[in-house]
């Protein structure tokens, strides 16, 4: 970092997706450089990356200045899962719509699309799931995401769990546990 450059308050990419973003009325954040370019190259022009940090509250009010909505699309691993909860929460916190397009096992931008091409992420993108569905599932497939809990009642609660800082939460009234383990919302 110098002074004029620090990693927290810098999209990368953001220079050349900005009208993209605008256009589209959204943006897709990934976790790095490679997840960047290969997005880009696969004909996805909207795409910024947090410069290699978790996303900071500077670089959230940065990119609301182009878009009210995000897809994440992080890795599928442990620490991809944990990021893709604190970015959205504080996207949430900012006042984004967020959305979670997660890659098979295995697999990032980077990776998948070289594999499978740009218009099979496309894909993956618009099949993206709202955050809160997102949480539902990924606490009823048993992952540890470190900050779901149950709030007792039929409720589901999720904070941010850095340091017991305040954050959002989000109560979900009315969900079932059909016998198969798998959370659904009461009709």
């Amino acid at each position: 970092e110098t002074p004029s450059y620090v990693k927290g308050r810098t999209l990368y990419g953001l220079n050349l997706s900005k009208a993209a973003i605008t256009k589209a009325k959204h943006a897709v954040m990934v976790e790095g450089y490679f997840d960047v370019a290969q997005a880009l190259q696969g004909g996805i022009p909207n795409v910024v990356a947090s410069s290699g940090t978790a996303l900071t509250p500077a670089q959230a009010r940065l990119l609301k200045r182009f878009a009210s909505k995000v897809v994440l699309s992080f890795d599928p691993d442990a620490a991809g899962k944990g990021a893709a909860v604190r970015t959205s929460e504080l996207l949430v916190a900012e006042g984004f719509q967020v959305n979670v397009a997660m890659m098979p096992a295995g697999e990032d931008p980077d990776t998948f699309i070289r594999r499978e091409g740009g218009a099979a992420y496309a894909e993956k993108l618009r099949s993206s799931q709202q955050y809160l569905e997102y949480l539902l599932d990924q606490a009823a497939a048993g992952q540890d995401l470190g900050s779901v809990r149950s709030g007792g009642q039929g409720q589901l609660i999720t904070r941010n769990p850095q340091n017991d800082a305040p954050g959002v939460e989000i109560r979900t009234r009315n969900l079932n546990l059909e016998a198969t383990g798998r959370m659904t919302r009461a009709h």
